[in-house]
């Protein structure tokens, strides 16, 4: 198969999905983990007892350093939705969980919007309601401040802080 055609050439091509690549998998904490797993491995090959300790300090570190990492991305809303979910705390009870999806840099990506302590956001129905006023349209690109992390297996999203016109974030950061 070979590379789309287009205005973009195949070495910028490639290039942007390298950039794509980095910037959703791999991470400050990420490095963090593996230099703290290689500690502990080579601690093990000395038959140092720490080593349990720094694998232990390792993994405890880092998942919640990726959890609370925001991060920046541009583009535009290409869809929104309103699923009900089970709650985590019982599998009885259900929740609605509002799902935005954009469409930017990085590709197509899916976030969930709800309120957070621990960023104090406490405007999810006016992001929800912003994401549905600009739907589908790519001439009102944004940018969105998000954390958490994408995973597959565990059906974890992350959640949107932020959706701004695109260069607003400069000015919604200084405050």
């Amino acid at each position: 198969m070979g590379w789309p055609s287009g205005d973009v050439g195949e070495g910028a091509f490639a290039t942007q999905h390298l950039m794509s690549f980095l910037y959703n998998y791999v991470s400050l904490g990420l490095v963090l983990l593996a230099v703290l797993l290689l500690l502990a491995w080579r601690s093990l090959q000395r038959r140092d007892v720490r080593a349990l300790a720094i694998a232990v300090a390792a993994i405890v570190l880092w998942v919640p350093f990726e959890m609370s990492r925001p991060f920046v991305g541009h583009g535009y809303v290409t869809g929104t939705e309103v699923r009900r979910v089970e709650r985590s705390t019982s599998p009885r009870e259900t929740e609605d969980v509002d799902f935005i999806y954009t469409r930017g840099w990085g590709g197509d990506q899916q976030f969930r919007n709800e309120d957070s302590w621990l960023f104090l956001k406490r405007n999810a129905d006016d992001v929800f309601g912003v994401a549905k006023s600009i739907e589908g349209k790519p001439e009102e690109a944004r940018t969105f401040i998000a954390t958490g992390v994408r995973n597959y297996l565990a059906s974890w999203h992350p959640n949107l802080i932020s959706l701004r016109p695109t260069l607003a974030w400069v000015v919604f950061a200084s405050h």
